[in-house]
């Protein structure tokens, strides 16, 4: 990660460098652009613990389970619910059929 991050950093350098060239041609420098001491401490400096970056990866495959999880008992509920509208339509289920003989339903 620190590594993409010099080499982000010494790509942008490199583009300003080369624009500035085009604009200026009389004025190019020919020596590396050179880092700060804050921005080479920076980028050798992990950007997490090791601890927290176990933590965040112990919730993620929780997180990722779970969603596994829930995935598959969407399918099956999807499945289900499939099934259920097909015999909903075969069905022959009409209001006189409910219906009895004597009474009224009352709405």
């Amino acid at each position: 990660m620190p590594s993409q991050k010099l080499e982000r950093l010494e790509r942008k350098k490199k583009r300003e460098s080369q624009k500035n060239q085009e604009e200026y041609p009389s004025q190019a420098v020919d020596e590396e652009p050179v880092m700060l001491q804050d921005q080479e401490q920076e980028a050798h400096e992990p950007m997490i613990t090791q601890t927290l970056y176990n933590i965040l990866k112990e919730k993620y495959e929780l997180l990722h389970r779970d969603y596994c999880s829930l995935r598959a008992d969407f399918s099956k509920l999807e499945e289900e619910n499939a099934k259920l509208k097909e015999e909903l339509h075969k069905s022959c289920i009409s209001f006189d059929a409910v219906k009895s003989n004597g009474a009224h339903l009352l709405f």
